[in-house]
């Protein structure tokens, strides 16, 4: 005979995570798009665009053609 767990089978709404961080600042110090070193696509070999993520700690590249991505460590100088 299986015993009931309620705690296995609370739902729980998206909307109520906690601890969730809702804030749009993508970088401190806010380093412009042009110093950010530029990749070209794997696939498609074109640019790539870039953006800071992580609290400025990583770029990210997206190919505007093929979707693809890709995530590379950034350290400011």
């Amino acid at each position: 005979m299986m015993s009931h767990y309620p705690a296995l089978t609370t739902t729980v709404r998206l909307d109520e995570n906690v601890g969730m961080e809702t804030s749009t600042t993508e970088s401190p110090a806010s380093t412009p798009e042009s110093e950010l070193p530029d990749r070209l696509c794997t696939w498609c070999k074109i640019n790539m665009s870039k953006r800071l993520v992580g609290e400025g700690r990583f770029i990210h590249y997206t190919c505007p053609q093929c979707i693809f991505q890709h995530t590379s460590k950034w350290e400011a100088s």
